[in-house]
Formats: C-alpha cells, sequence, structure tokens
C-alpha cells in the first residue's frame, strides 16, 4: 500500500505523476496523513484505480474533501474503502445524494 501523506492537489500530483508506474503498480492508497484533496487529486486517484488489476483502488482513511468529490465524480465503482471512518462517510454521502 502506497502511503501519500500532505495535500493530494494540482501541485503534488504534478510531482508524483513522475513516479506514477511505481505508485501505480500498488493497488492500495494510505491517506491516513493527507491533509485535503482537490480535484486534480481525485482525477490522479481514478487514473490510479483505472490502471489496476482490478479496476479498483483500495484506500484506507479517506479524507472527507475527497469522499465528497468521488461522490460528486460518480467514481465511487472504481474505489474501495477499507476503513471505517471512509464506509461510514460513504454512507452519509450516500443517504444525502438518495435524498436529492
Amino acid at each position: 500500500m502506497e502511503k501519500l501523506s500532505g495535500k493530494l492537489d494540482q501541485r503534488s500530483v504534478e510531482k508524483l505523476w513522475e513516479r506514477k508506474d511505481v505508485i501505480f503498480s500498488s493497488d492500495g492508497a494510505d491517506l491516513t496523513d493527507v491533509t485535503s484533496v482537490d480535484s486534480a487529486g481525485v482525477a490522479f486517484l481514478t487514473l490510479w484505480a483505472k490502471n489496476c488489476p482490478s479496476g479498483k483502488l483500495h484506500i484506507r482513511n479517506m479524507p472527507e474533501d475527497a469522499v465528497k468529490l468521488v461522490h460528486l465524480f460518480r467514481t465511487e465503482p472504481l474505489f474501495v474503502f477499507s476503513d471505517e471512518t471512509a464506509e461510514s462517510k460513504e454512507g452519509v454521502a450516500s443517504e444525502s445524494t438518495a435524498a436529492e
């Protein structure tokens, strides 16, 4: 599992892109130390998921802002949340989406 930290934004994605071959060889991302994620970060995670042999990226401790963007972009099927916190956030987001 690849451990990321700091902000997952356009600037950091540009740096991560240089190591994408190594990063994309893992089917998991630990985002415990990630403080925020913007749309560039979600796009990076989406590409990573699409490059996984299973087509799904296992994510631990997805920040709340990223969970909201994943739901907004409807990319949930590409991710498996392996921690209780992200799963409960996903349930809350799904309930609010269903209410609309």
